[in-house]
Order: C-alpha cells, then structure tokens, then sequence
C-alpha cells in the first residue's frame, strides 16, 4: 500500500513538473510574439503558481489544518490542546486578532511585520472598496479620521448597498489603523522579530496576536513547537473567528481556509449547538483554488460541552448540532463530528490550573473528544487528504487544456498568405516635413515669449542684485587690525593710516573685482544654459524621440553637435560679457576701491577716465536731469562722499523757512511762485555742497533788506535776495579765480572737501563708504549701462532666427535622413518584426499542440 502511494506521488510530482516546463516555454516563446491574451496569461501564473503549492505539499508531506469557528468559540484553546501545549493565547473573550500558524521545530516563535508599503497597499485597498475618493492619495498616516467618517456617513445615501456591505467591517478595519496609527508605525518595517522558548507565554510576544492594533502590523506568526514531534508534518493554522467585525480578518481567514487540507470547525455546543448562518454561508458557498467546495474536507468539534447542566442537556445538544450539520445544511458526515472540552484535555494534561472542566466530563460520562479528532485526521491525511490534491491537480490540467485551447481557437486564422509590409522610402521624408513644421511653430513662440518676458520680468538684473547683496560685504576693525600687523613692524603697534589703507584696499579690489566677474558671467551663462536646454528641447519633441527610444543617448549626442555647428556663429560667448563688465566697472572699483578717499591716486584716476564717469553717471536711476553731467550724484559720491537725498533737500529747505518766518512781513506774503524759488535754491545749496550755517547767516542779512510794500512786491523781493544769497555762496566757494562754478571749479570744490582718515575708525568707516557707494554704483548706473537683457536677448534671438532659417536648408534634412532609421527604428523595422512574430506563432503553436496531444 504505502509503495502504491509512494510511486502514485511521485507521479503526480513529475506531472506537476511537466505542467511547470510547459507554462514556463509558452511564456518564453509569448515574450517574444504576444499570442495569450492578458487574461489567460494572468491565469497560466496562478495554475503555476497553484502547481508549486501542491507540489511543495506532495514533497513536505505537509498536512494544514485550519480551525476556524465564531470568536469565544474555543478555536485557540482547542489548536492547543491538538498540540498539548498552552502556547496560544486564549480568553473568554475574543483574542485572536491575526492568523497563527503552529508547525514542529526547535521551540520558538518568528513574527514578521509588514513593510510600510504592504500596510500602506492594504490601506489603499480598503479605500478603494468603499469607493473613497483618490484612495492613491491617502494613506493611513495622512487620512484624517473625520475625513473619512463623513464620508461613509453620507454614504448610506449617496450607495445604500457599498454601505451595507462593509458598515461595522472594512469601516471599522480603516477607522482602526487610523486610530492606532502611532502604535503600528512601531512595527513596520521591523522584518522578521524571533521570541525564544523562555519568551512564548509573555504579553510582550501574545499582544502581536491578541493586540487589536499591533496585530494589524504583522503579515504572519509562525509558532514551533517539540510537542509536535508526533506530527510533524502537520501545520496548524489558527485564525480570527468567522464573525470578525473587521473585513481584513474575514478575508484572511477565507483565504487560509482555500488553501487548507483539513477544516476543523469549533462550535460553542455548551452554550449554542445550532450551526449558525455565519458559520455556513461561507461553508456552503466557497471553494478553494481548485474548485473544492470548503465543507468536503470539513471536521466539528463540538467544544465546551462541559458548560451544559447535565446528562441530558449534552445529549440534547450533540443531537442538535448532527441534526443541522449532516442532515439539514448536508455540511459534513456523522464521522466527522466530534463533542468534548479542550479545555478539559489540558487540565488533564497539568497544562491548565483545576479540574473543573475534567470533572465535569467524569459527571456527564464524556470525553474530551481531542484524541478522537486527532486520530480521524491521521485517517484522512493518509487517505483522503491525497486524493483531495490529486484532485486539484486534475482540475489545474483541465485548465491548462482549456487555455492552450482558446489560444489555438484565437490563432487559427494564421495562414502563409500573411503579407508583410515593407519599409516605406518615404518615410524620412515624411518624419522631415512633421518635424520641421513642429520645430518652426515652437521657436516661433519661443522668440516671441523671450522678447516679452526678458525685459519685463528682469530676471537677469534681478539675481544680478540679489548676488551682489549676498556677496559683498563690508570691513570691521579686525580686517583693519590686521593689515596694519602685515603693514607695521612686528615689534610695534603704530598705526600707518595711508599705507593701511592702501593695503586693505588692494586685497578688497582684486576680491571684488573678480567677484563682480564671476557673478556676471555666472547669470549670463546659467540663462544661456537655461534657454539653449529649451532648444534641444524643442528638437526632440519635434523629432518625437523620448528616452524610450532605444537609440535615443546617440541621438542626442548627434542632435547636440547638429545645433552646435549651426549656432557656431552666433553662440552665446562670455568674453563679450567679460568685455562688458570691465568698460563699465572697471574705473568704478579702481576709483572707490584701489585708491583711498582724498589721495592724489583718486584724483588722478578721476582725470584720466573723466568722460568715463560722466558717462557711466547718466545712466543712474537717480540723475538730476536738470543738471549738468558733473552735477550728478555718482560724481558727488566718488569725489566728496556726500550724497543727495530727499532728507538733504528738505532739510535745506526748512533752513530757509525758518528764516523767512523771523520776518512776519515776508512769511504772510508767501505765494507758489516764491515757494517755487525757495525749493530750487534749496536744491542748488544742497547739490553744490554749499555750507548751510553760511547760507543761512548771509539770507538773513539780506532778508532785512526786503523792506515794505505789497505782497506780490515783497514776495519779489525776497526772491531776489534768495538768489544773491545764493551767487554770494558761489563766488566764496569760487575764491575769485575768475570763473564761477565752471566744471573744473566745481570738481575742485568736492575734491577739497574729501579729507584722509587718521585713525583706525577713520580707515574703516572710509572704506565701508566707498563699499556702499560701489554697491549702489554697481546695482544702479553700472547694471544699467551693462543692460544686461537687452545684450543677452539679442544674442539669444540670433540664435533663434538662425535655427529657424536652417530648418529649410539641405542641413536639417541631411541630419534626418543620417539618423531616421534611429529616430524611427519602430517604423522602420515594421516589416522585419511581422515576419520575427509569425515565424514565432507559428513555432508555438505547434508546440501548444504537441504539449495538448501530451496533456491527453
């Protein structure tokens, strides 16, 4: 017998290996040339996937046994006592929150969590199910719970039947990982966790099955024991009861039971003997994989008969639970059930306090039933259990027929008059023509957006001053303290001003001279980069070519160098930026950076490039308009340090009204014609530098000249004594060289005003002036003169319009007829690939129907 069965296995092994081979070349050759269908290949992976299972099985010898049952049905205080250990936690209350499997070996326990990603997939699924919008959005970290509280609640109007399907389930299954999202997020991600024999019967291990909220963290819990030595190939799987209020559970424990040898269902017969519908609707309506129905390897034990009143009561409620299992819902066959009380086998066993239970079933003249159980699955693992297997195996055949069938079916009008297309000549032509059209329409908008956008939005000037406020900085007395130890003898601590000076500002010069540069230059280029990547761009959308394109890294190589030949004469080039920088910079840094305020190296730097800083002073934002170039504030700053704000002119100005207001007769006769003359010379006062105490001394004696009269006479007057006051200031300042305030006076007047610093403080303060002054030389005048968008857009539509133009030259089609092949290698190789695929149908087809005639 044991011989018969032994060489009957390994047949259906070798069968089972036979089908793998098969499924494994038709996917080979279906790589090649699509002949399955979606379905049916997604079908062909289950039944080999299902094959490798029963195969496994068929060499383990493995026997699986699930005990399912309603919750405080006993199911965890039965699986141990089949085992004759107290591993499993068990109450009179619901504990078994997640799957557990019980299997021989060295005693101890492996949990493995799930990866944030699986719970974050089986998130998403619940989502999913009750049709909660963008389930892909959401996970259970970032759902707010009351999010998703409306919206099932509105639910029960809006799908009536969604709601009922999965109220108090998958409601509840999202609710909770919601809610105990801080306690899983403990333990995903944590692999494989193993607890020693010594640690099996604390809370620590038992939370991971009993805990509502760890145990949703874990994918699976295998417990090894010794005590199984007598079944060792016996695996025993304890899952959450049948009336789990929580869908994930549900549908664990109906996967578990599909893929189960045994079912031992454990029935309350103490306190509830009748089947009840949970416990049969899913008995009688599922099958597993291989068309099984459930019940057709299903046991009963009937536990906790120890809970009934007495003799009669027990005998009532077995005849109940026969009644409705084998004679009214036809689930299983008399042999099958079995009455008695784990509880009471492991009393007996010493492996639970009391005696309780056991001598219960001495009062009732019962046994505890588990030995019985146990010795009629050894029957069927010997007997029935192969023929269960050899029964799904058939069916995995069967189905394999049916598939290489329908695929033979859906193939069978593949003939030799199949013609092939060859390659179309034309079609680089063609390509040129789509490409060109696309091309020239998006440099079109391309040009017309940058001659629009550059100029106003200024964003070249803009990081150009955004870089120069990150970049220059201004001395403190260490820098100072420092050069004059570089400058000064070692064993002294004198203080050279000049020569100080002139050192901290030669390092200054070269630093910020280099750095303007490099700013500079850095924007130009980084915009250059920005718009050329916009070009290539612009090419391979044209061309259609994406990175799926097998060719596409040669391609754009070759496409790169196309556009640089092209543009190589009107390329973007730095030098001309270079060239900028120093026509408009470089006299600035030289004037207020290298040479010290008040020394003869500014003033004759100042000569030597004199219509340089006229120049460069018309293009400040801030020029007097009204006057001259060398009355302009840049050349004030340069040569006196003194600088024109509105703070100034006012200041000027209230000077004059409080003289006038000492005299009543002027101050009631004020008109806008004379309040027009007091702010022009208050201007001129304050542009020319004027000693504003002097001013003020010399108004008021000629004021008490004005005399008496009319207003409108005294209103002229006054006028006119503003204006003498103001010529005798200039012939003073003049010093009666015989011209008066001509250009050269005038820039004599702010050169002598600039005075040498003396000190440490002095030097310091000098330069952080000229610094500032350089800043707002450089964000003002200097950036202006540069215009920097205006010389970048116009090398850049250079560019443009030049591209534009080569679209229609023999250039751009030679470039498409070198590299069409690549560009369209689908297309091209068309023809090829048909006659590849019906020489590769044709060769599996005739292999389906040799492996056919063998499934036969």
């Amino acid at each position: 017998m044991n011989e018969l069965w032994l060489k009957e296995k390994n047949h259906y092994i070798s069968v089972l290996e036979d089908l793998d081979k098969m499924i494994a070349e038709i996917v080979q050759i279906n790589e090649r040339s699509v002949l399955v269908s979606n379905q049916a290949a997604d079908r062909l992976k289950e039944v080999k996937q299902e094959n490798r299972i029963y195969k496994e099985k068929l060499e383990k010898d493995d026997f699986e046994i699930a005990i399912v049952g309603l919750e405080k049905a006993g199911k965890s205080t039965f699986a141990n006592a089949l085992i004759a250990d107290d591993i499993l936690p068990w109450d009179s209350v619901r504990c078994t929150f997640t799957s557990t499997e019980l299997r021989y070996g060295e005693n101890r326990a492996e949990v493995t969590f799930l990866t944030r990603a699986q719970f974050n997939e089986r998130f998403s699924t619940m989502l999913k199910e009750v049709g909660f919008p963008n389930p892909e959005d959401w996970t259970f970290e970032t759902l707010p719970i009351a999010n998703f509280e409306e919206y099932f609640s509105r639910l029960i109007e809006t799908n009536s039947r969604l709601y009922n399907e999965h109220v108090g389930k998958t409601e509840e299954d999202i609710k909770d990982c919601i809610k105990g999202k801080h306690i899983i997020l403990e333990y995903l991600d944590k692999g494989t966790v193993t607890f020693e024999s010594e640690h099996l019967q604390t809370q620590q291990f038992k939370h991971f099955i009993t805990d509502p909220s760890k145990s949703r963290a874990v994918q699976n819990i295998s417990i090894f024991s010794e005590k199984l030595e007598n079944l060792r190939n016996v695996v025993i799987y304890d899952v959450p009861g049948f009336d789990s209020p929580t869908k994930i559970h549900e549908n664990q424990t109906i996967e578990r039971l599909k893929q189960a040898d045994a079912i031992v269902l454990v029935t309350n017969i103490g306190e509830t003997p009748n089947m009840l519908g949970t416990q049969l609707n899913m008995l009688l309506k599922e099958s597993d994989h291989a068309g099984i129905k459930l019940h057709e390897k299903l046991f009963i034990f009937g536990n906790k008969i120890d809970k009934v009143n007495g003799v009669s009561d027990a005998v009532k409620n077995t005849n109940t639970l026969k009644q409705d299992a084998v004679y009214k819902f036809k689930i299983v066959t008399e042999e099958r059930i079995f009455v008695g009380s784990a509880y009471a086998y492991l009393q007996k066993h010493g492996l639970l306090p009391g005696a309780g239970a056991l001598q219960k079933l001495e009062v009732l003249e019962l046994q505890d039933g588990i030995d019985d159980i146990l010795t009629e699955l050894s029957q069927y693992y010997r007997n029935e259990r192969f023929e269960v297997l050899k029964k799904r195996i058939g069916r995995n055949v069967g189905e394999l027929q049916k598939i290489f069938n329908s695929i033979l079916n859906s193939n069978s009008n593949l003939t030799n008059s199949e013609k092939f297309k060859t390659v179309d000549i034309q079609l680089s032509f063609g390509l040129a023509r789509q490409a060109r059209e696309s091309i020239k329409l998006e440099l079109e908008r391309l040009r017309d957006t940058l001659k629009e956008e550059i100029p106003r939005n200024k964003e070249l000037t803009n990081k150009l001053m955004s870089m120069i406020d990150a970049n220059f900085y201004f001395i403190d007395d260490q820098a100072v303290e420092e050069a004059r130890r570089q400058v000064s003898s070692a064993y002294t601590t004198e203080f050279v001003p000049e020569e100080i000076n002139k050192h901290v500002r030669k390092l200054l010069d070269h630093e910020f001279t280099s750095m303007f540069q490099t700013i500079l230059v850095n924007i130009a280029n980084e915009n250059a980069e920005d718009i050329y990547n916009k070009i290539v761009s612009i090419f391979l959308r044209g061309l259609d070519l994406t990175s799926n394109n097998p060719y596409y890294d040669e391609i754009y190589d070759k496409l790169v160098n196309f556009l640089n030949e092209l543009l190589h004469d009107v390329s973007y080039d730095e030098r001309s930026f270079v060239h900028l920088i120093n026509r408009f910079s470089s006299d600035l840094f030289d004037i207020l950076i290298l040479y010290p305020f008040g020394g003869e190296a500014r003033r004759n730097k100042f000569y030597v490039s004199e219509q340089d800083f006229y120049s460069l002073a018309m293009y400040d934002d801030q020029v007097f308009k009204d006057k001259p170039y060398y009355m302009q504030p840049l050349i004030q700053m340069i040569l006196s340090h003194r600088e024109i704000t509105p703070s100034t002119l006012e200041h000027v100005k209230d000077m004059i009204l409080k003289v006038i207001n000492d005299f009543p007769a002027i101050a009631e006769s004020m008109s806008p014609r004379l309040e027009h003359t007091i702010a022009r010379i208050a201007e001129e006062v304050a542009l020319k530098g004027h000693d504003v105490e002097k001013f003020e001394e010399l108004l008021f004696d000629k004021l008490q000249l004005v005399g008496q009269g009319d207003a409108d006479m005294i209103a002229e007057r006054t006028s006119r004594m503003l204006y003498r006051t103001l010529e005798q200031c200039e012939e003073e300042f003049s010093s009666g060289e015989g011209y008066l305030y001509e250009k050269n006076a005038y820039i004599e007047g702010l050169l002598a005003q600039a005075q040498k610093s003396k000190s440490k403080q002095e030097t310091r303060e000098e330069i952080n002036t000229d610094i500032a002054y350089l800043i707002r030389a450089l964000k003002g005048p200097v950036s202006n003169a540069i215009a920097l968008e205006k010389s970048f857009l116009s090398t850049v539509i250079k560019q443009i319009n030049l591209l534009h133009d080569k679209l229609f030259h023999e250039e751009f089609d030679m470039f498409i007829a070198e590299n069409a092949t690549k560009i369209r290698y689908l297309q091209f190789a068309e023809h090829e690939t048909a006659k590849e695929n019906y020489e590769n149908r044709k060769l599996m087809l005739e292999k389906l129907k040799k492996i056919i005639r063998g499934l036969e």
